[in-house]
Formats: C-alpha cells, sequence, structure tokens
C-alpha cells in the first residue's frame, strides 16, 4: 500500500460520490428520479459528461480499489456513517472478489 489513510479514505468517498451520480432508477446521468438525496456534484465536477466517462472513470477506479483490497476494507469503517448502504455494498463486492481471486489461485 503506497498511499497513506486520509489519502485513501478520500479516493474511496470519491468513488462512492461519482458512482451516485447516475440515477438508479431510470439510468441518467446526474440526477435523482426519486428525489431522496440531494446532489450536491454534478457529473462535470469530475469531467464527466456522458454515461461512458462514467462508465470509464468507475472501472478505473474499480480497479484501484481492487488492487487496495485490504486498504480499502480498513477505510470502510470511516465511511460507513455517511456511506451505509454504498460501504456494505462494497464490502460484498471485495468479499467476492476474494473469492473469485482464491478460485483462480
Amino acid at each position: 500500500m503506497n498511499e497513506d489513510f486520509t489519502s485513501i479514505v478520500k479516493r474511496v468517498e470519491r468513488y462512492f460520490k461519482i458512482s451516485s451520480l447516475l440515477c438508479s432508477h431510470c439510468g441518467e446521468l446526474g440526477h435523482i428520479c426519486n428525489g431522496q438525496i440531494d446532489i450536491v456534484e454534478r457529473p462535470e465536477d469530475y469531467d464527466i459528461y456522458t454515461k461512458e466517462d462514467w462508465e470509464k472513470e468507475m472501472d478505473k477506479e474499480m480497479d484501484w480499489i481492487i488492487q487496495n483490497r485490504k486498504a480499502v476494507l480498513l477505510c470502510l469503517t470511516k465511511l460507513k456513517k455517511e456511506w451505509p448502504e454504498t460501504c456494505k455494498s462494497l464490502r460484498y463486492v471485495l468479499s467476492l472478489q476474494k473469492r473469485t481471486y482464491d478460485w483462480r489461485n
């Protein structure tokens, strides 16, 4: 792990914010149909202008998260109060990734 704890927390939180930019109901970028949360950040804040930009950014960040799996899992405790469902989902995805990795090796 080359990065310190604070920078890992910030990067994972950034990933969470970017993931929230795509509406889970309609799939459109930059708004939420059900109005449950207000989006403070806009896609443009992250140089994201299309769904393809969003997908590329999510893929890039997920690759980093997988490469830094142990450190990311440690930092989730710091983020779980503000991002409970997202932390739970990421922990689950990383548990699947570990099983897939273990199976391959």
